[in-house]
């Protein structure tokens, strides 16, 4: 997510510096080849070559900066709890070699509070104040991955200061990026609508996660209730099922959501059903799979799985937090070979075994005895699968009425 900020920066004519530990990232970037698929690569080129842009491993370069913007990664921990030790690490970094004046912004999904309560003791452990001697802002990140009607300007961006001059400096930052700003009063409140924006899609997929499990046992098409539904000029907003909710974004968001409220004594009860929705659609849609295939199979030794889509979402390349990865470990645990097809992801490791991605062709869709659909990217071919598969599983209804669907072999 940080790239795409950089280049927005360089391009409205700041030089700009991207600091990643990954020498590989850095690398790429200084020799102007860009390592995300979202990111112009003519314009990331054009800002290396006229020295706009480049990247290092060296936190020293926070020392000649005015404006820094943390764009690190957050997770969630093994004890049910946030993860921010990426976010925390860097600003430990970034508070040893604080000087004022300066500029400091945090883009990262956080559980509203962290700017106050976690990142700001670290950055005045050094003896300066913020509002004083440095601001700082909570400003989200809002990119979607893989979606080009959407690029950094064209997203608003919610900001909000620890001080109202904290607020005003960052917005006016944005500003001369070309982005258009909303500012908020507080940190807290720019942490909570992104918490909340991200919790509002995860629980609404979970609501069409259970709608399509009620069309299954009714034998009616998800997909038709949803164009039907859509119909409705006002009050109706389309999600669509799917075989869970991938990615290191919106699951996220829910449970930092639920922590928050469980912390101020609140219910969260909405929030939680759709957890409990969400977290066991790849179980559900595994079990699915082996006993269709089974029974279509009458007992056939190790059937053969071709999963199409292994991405967490269409169009990009990206397999960390993937519901795929999870449901194919629960096919290969229950016996069945699995094999994938995924035009943007090459290869991939599945416990432990490295598997290339298979060409969509006949003899590779023959060769399978079942089809699953789990990730629609625009490039399948689905003609392909409908005619020649011999039997598809299809939890995303991109092809099939249901979850199911038998085809003439």
């Amino acid at each position: 997510m940080g790239l795409p900020q950089l280049l927005a920066a360089a391009e409205a004519g700041f030089p700009t510096v991207g600091i990643d530990i990954d020498t590989t990232v850095t690398d790429r970037i200084n020799r102007g080849v860009s390592p995300e698929v979202d990111t112009d690569p003519e314009l990331l080129r054009q800002m290396v070559a006229g020295g706009r842009l480049k990247a290092t491993t060296d936190f020293d370069a926070v020392c000649d900066s005015d404006c820094v913007v943390f764009c690190v990664p957050t997770s969630w921990s093994p004890e049910a709890s946030p993860d921010l030790s990426a976010v925390t690490s860097a600003a430990r970094e970034v508070g040893r070699r604080l000087r004022s004046p300066k500029l400091i912004v945090l883009e990262s999904t956080v559980p509203p509070g962290s700017t106050r309560e976690v990142i700001l003791p670290l950055l005045e452990a050094g003896g300066l104040a913020v509002g004083s001697d440095f601001c700082l802002a909570f400003a989200p990140e809002r990119l979607d991955p893989g979606n080009t009607s959407f690029s950094t300007l064209d997203i608003p961006k919610v900001v909000g200061g620890i001080t109202p001059t904290c607020t005003a400096l960052a917005s006016r930052f944005y500003s001369r990026l070309t982005i258009e700003v909303h500012p908020v009063s507080s940190p807290e409140v720019a942490e909570a609508t992104k918490v909340f924006e991200n919790t509002f899609r995860f629980v609404n997929i979970g609501l069409a996660n259970e709608l399509a499990q009620v069309c299954s046992s009714l034998r009616i098409s998800p997909r038709e209730v949803l164009d039907a539904a859509s119909t409705k000029p006002f009050g109706f907003m389309r999600h669509s099922p799917g075989p869970g909710v991938g990615g290191r974004c919106i699951p996220l968001a829910p449970r930092y959501f639920r922590w928050t409220a469980q912390r101020q004594g609140v219910g969260s009860k909405i929030t939680d059903a759709a957890i409990a929705v969400n977290d066991r659609r790849p179980e559900l849609v595994a079990k699915e799979t082996v006993a269709r295939v089974h029974e279509a199979l009458a007992g056939q030794a190790r059937p053969v799985v071709l999963i199409v889509g292994m991405a967490y979402k269409p169009g990009v390349g990206d397999v960390r937090g993937s519901v795929a990865l999870t449901i194919a470990s629960l096919l290969k645990d229950a016996g069945l070979r699995v094999q994938y097809h995924d035009p943007f992801v090459p290869t991939i490791a599945i416990d432990g075994e490295r598997l290339a991605s298979l060409p969509l062709t006949e003899d590779s869709i023959r060769s399978a005895d079942c089809t699953l659909i789990l990730c629609p990217h625009d490039e399948i071919d689905y003609e392909a699968i409908k005619t020649h598969s011999r039997c598809v599983l299809d939890p995303i209804n991109m092809i099939s009425s249901g979850l199911q669907r038998d085809l003439p072999s």
